[in-house]
Parts: C-alpha cells; sequence; structure tokens
C-alpha cells in the first residue's frame, strides 16, 4: 500500500476512524474490551460487518467507517484486499460510531 493513498483515505472528514485502543462495548453480560492491535496477516484486509467497514493498516491499527460504497471503493484503490477481518465496534447497534462521529463533527466546527 501506499502511505499517499492512505492518508487520503483516513484524512477525509467524517469517513475513517482509528479505534486501536477504544473500549468496545460487548453485550450486557460481557465487560468492555480493548481493541488490541491485529496480526500482521492483517495489515492490508478490509472487512465488513452490520454496517461497518474495518481496514488494517501497515502498523497493525484497526479503522472503521460506515460501510458504503464510498468507502469499499476508497480501500480498494488504495490496494487493500477484502480478506476475514475483527471488525471493531460492529456489533453495539451503531451506539460507537454515532457517538465518535458526532463528536468529531462537534470538535471540527466548534458546536
Amino acid at each position: 500500500m501506499e502511505n499517499q493513498k492512505l492518508e487520503k483515505i483516513v484524512n477525509q472528514k467524517d469517513f475513517f476512524a482509528r479505534v486501536t485502543g477504544t473500549l468496545e462495548l460487548m453485550d450486557y453480560k460481557t465487560p468492555s474490551e480493548r481493541v488490541e492491535k491485529a496480526r500482521f496477516e492483517h495489515i492490508g484486509k478490509y472487512c465488513s460487518n452490520n454496517g461497518v467497514i474495518a481496514f488494517v493498516d501497515e502498523n497493525r491499527d484497526y479503522w472503521i467507517a460506515k460501510n458504503t460504497k464510498e468507502a469499499e471503493d476508497a480501500l480498494k484503490n488504495a490496494g487493500y484486499t477484502l480478506g476475514s477481518v475483527y471488525v471493531p465496534h460492529s456489533n453495539d447497534g451503531g451506539k460507537f460510531m454515532r457517538e465518535y462521529f458526532e463528536s468529531y463533527k462537534a470538535r471540527s466546527y466548534n458546536w
């Protein structure tokens, strides 16, 4: 992967968020768990689940976004390939995505 293409993807406003190190909400019986670094074999891969798309960068960090054609096309154009990759924050009914991106918008626009 070319770093310039990755930079273009992740620097788009409201597009992808790095989630390595964040706390992932599990079901009501399971405590939250921290999103750890991905395995080396997942570098350059992406996958989607429940409306969330995730990819793993060259630092083994997870990035997520709303699963749209635009997001998938951006990853494909940057050289990422579809694979079996863990998709953080995809089983919380969208809670993390809503809260993170609303917070991002507020910080970006000083709301």
